[in-house]
C-alpha cells in the first residue's frame, strides 16, 4: 500500500478547502446575481403591465394589428439589435381576437392566455430556444362613448426576452469559474511554503533524534522549542527512551554480574588443569584430553574478559589515558605476536611507515588491532595484509584478507553474531568486532567494516589532533 506523505496531505487539504470555499462563494454570488436580475426583470414587467392597464381604457380606439410580414418572425438577435426586448399582446377573452400587439412574435404564437390568472408569471420557451418571461393580465375594455354595451373582458400578456439576462449570467459564471481556477492554483502555490513551515518542527525533531548517540543511553530529545502538538510526542518519546535505558542498564548489569561470577570458577578450573598437566605419570591420552580442556578454558577466560570489558564500555566506566603512540611500532608488535599462531601456508604481510604517531590509548588500540588481526586469521582463507599509513590528518590502519562466504554488512560488529562457518564454531563468541567498534568510539576513531568481491576489509582511522 502506497503511503501518502504528510506534506502531500497538507497541500491537498489546503487546496481542497480553498477550492470548496471559493466554489461555494461563487455559487452563492451567481445565485444572488440571478435573483437580482430576475427581480429587476419582474419590476420592469410590473411597470409595463401598469401601462397596459392604462391603455386598456382606450382599447376601443385601437385597430387590429396588421398581419406579420411574409419574411417570417424576427429573431431574438434582430430584436436586441433594435433594442426591442419586450413584447405585448392583448386579446379578447371571448373569441380570442387580437386587439393589441407590440414587438415581433412568431406567427401563430399567443402570449395572452384567457385561462391565466391576473398577475400570473410564466416562463415561455420558443422553438428557436428563445426564452420569455411572461406576465399575464385580466383587463376590461369599456364600451365606446354613448354605447350601452357591457364592458369586454380582455386577456393581456407582457413578456421580456431573457437573452440579455442569460448573457450576463453566463459572463458572470465565466468570471467566477476563472476566479475559482485562479484561486485553486494560488492555493496550491501558497501551500508549498506552508507545508515546509508546518513540517519544519517534525524535521527538527528528526534531526534531534538523529543527534542522539548510540552509546549515550541517558540522552533525551529537548522539547523546549517544540510546538505544543510536537511537545507531547517528544515527552512520550523521552519516556520510551527512559524505559529503554533502564532495560539496557539491567541487561548490562546482568552480563557484568554473570561474567564476574564466572571469572573465579573458570580461573580455578584452569589452575586445576594446569596442575594436573604438571603432575608426573599422566598418560598420553589423558594429557591430550587435559590440553584440549585447557584450551577451551582459556577461550572461556578470554570471553569472560571480553564480556567484562564490554560491560565497562557500555557503562562508560572504562578509563582512557591518551599518550603519544607510534601506531607503526604497535602494529609490528601485534603482527609479531600473531606470526607464530598463523595456520600453515598462510602469511601476514606488513606495510608500515617508519613512524605514524598519534595521541591515543596504546592499551586500547592494541586490543583493537589484535582483534582485527585475530578476526582476519580466524575467518580468512589466505594471506592477510596489515597496512599503516599516515597522511597528515589521520593515521589509517587497514587489515585485508580473502574471505569466502557472505556477510550481512548491517550486522557486522553486532555482539554474539556469527554469520559464517567459522563464527558458528565453538572457538569464537562473536565479541571481537563488537569490542572493536566500542573501543574505536572510546578512542574517537572511525572503523569501517566491509565484505565485497571475496575480501573482508577493516579500515581504522585515528585522527591526528593538533
Amino acid at each position: 500500500m502506497t503511503r501518502r506523505s504528510l506534506g502531500s496531505r497538507i497541500v491537498a487539504g489546503v487546496v481542497a478547502v480553498t477550492a470548496l470555499v471559493v466554489l461555494v462563494g461563487a455559487a452563492v454570488t451567481w445565485l444572488a446575481a440571478r435573483e437580482v436580475l430576475e427581480r429587476n426583470l419582474d419590476r420592469e414587467l410590473d411597470q409595463r403591465s401598469e401601462r397596459l392597464r392604462r391603455m386598456a381604457g382606450f382599447a376601443h380606439r385601437l385597430r387590429p394589428p396588421p398581419p406579420p410580414p411574409p419574411a417570417g418572425p424576427a429573431t431574438a438577435a434582430d430584436q436586441r439589435q433594435r433594442g426591442d426586448r419586450h413584447l405585448v399582446q392583448l386579446v379578447e377573452s371571448g373569441d380570442g381576437r387580437e386587439v393589441l400587439r407590440f414587438g415581433e412574435l412568431p406567427e401563430g404564437l399567443r402570449l395572452a392566455d384567457p385561462a391565466a390568472a391576473d398577475g400570473e408569471r410564466r416562463l415561455l420557451v420558443l422553438p428557436e430556444s428563445r426564452r420569455l418571461r411572461v406576465l399575464h393580465l385580466r383587463l376590461e375594455r369599456p364600451p365606446a362613448p354613448g354605447s350601452t354595451a357591457a364592458p369586454t373582458a380582455l386577456a393581456g400578456a407582457v413578456a421580456l426576452d431573457l437573452a440579455p439576462v442569460d448573457e450576463e449570467l453566463a459572463r458572470l459564471a465565466a468570471i467566477l469559474a476563472a476566479l475559482w481556477a485562479g484561486s485553486t492554483v494560488l492555493a496550491w502555490l501558497a501551500a508549498l511554503p506552508l507545508r515546509s513551515a508546518v513540517l519544519r518542527p517534525l524535521r527538527e525533531l528528526g534531526a534531534r533524534i538523529d543527534g542522539l548517540g548510540a552509546d549515550d543511553l541517558a540522552a533525551r530529545v529537548p522539547d523546549d522549542a517544540s510546538p505544543a502538538e510536537v511537545a507531547g510526542m517528544v515527552v512520550r518519546l523521552n519516556g520510551l527512551l527512559g524505559r529503554l535505558e533502564q532495560a539496557f542498564r539491567r541487561e548490562q548489569a546482568t552480563i557484568a554480574a554473570i561474567a564476574h561470577e564466572l571469572r573465579t570458577p573458570v580461573a580455578g578450573l584452569r589452575a586445576a588443569l594446569e596442575f594436573r598437566l604438571l603432575a608426573e605419570g599422566v598418560a598420553e591420552g589423558e594429557r591430550r584430553t587435559l590440553e584440549s580442556c585447557l584450551a577451551t578454558v582459556e577461550r572461556m577466560q578470554r570471553m569472560v574478559a571480553d564480556l567484562l570489558l564490554l560491560a565497562r564500555l557500555e557503562a562508560g566506566r572504562e578509563p582512557l589515558q591518551s599518550v603519544e603512540t607510534d601506531c607503526a611500532a604497535l602494529a609490528a608488535e601485534v603482527a609479531e605476536e600473531w606470526q607464530a599462531r598463523l595456520p600453515a601456508g598462510r602469511r601476514l604481510r606488513l606495510q608500515l611507515p617508519e613512524s605514524a604517531s598519534v595521541a591515543t590509548s596504546p592499551e586500547h588500540l592494541r586490543l583493537v588491532v589484535g582483534n582485527l588481526v585475530g578476526n582476519a586469521v580466524a575467518h580468512g582463507s589466505g594471506d592477510l595484509a596489515l597496512t599503516v599509513l599516515a597522511d597528515g590528518q589521520a593515521v589509517r590502519l587497514t587489515v585485508d584478507n580473502p574471505f569466502a562466504g557472505s556477510i550481512d554488512p548491517a550486522r557486522l560488529g553486532e555482539a554474539f553474531w556469527r554469520g559464517d562457518g567459522a563464527r558458528s564454531g565453538g572457538d569464537h563468541a562473536g565479541l571481537g568486532l563488537a569490542l572493536c567498534r566500542r573501543l574505536c568510539r572510546l578512542l574517537g576513531a572511525e572503523l569501517a567494516l566491509e565484505a565485497a568481491d571475496g575480501r573482508f576489509r577493516a579500515a581504522l582511522a585515528l585522527p591526528i589532533r593538533r
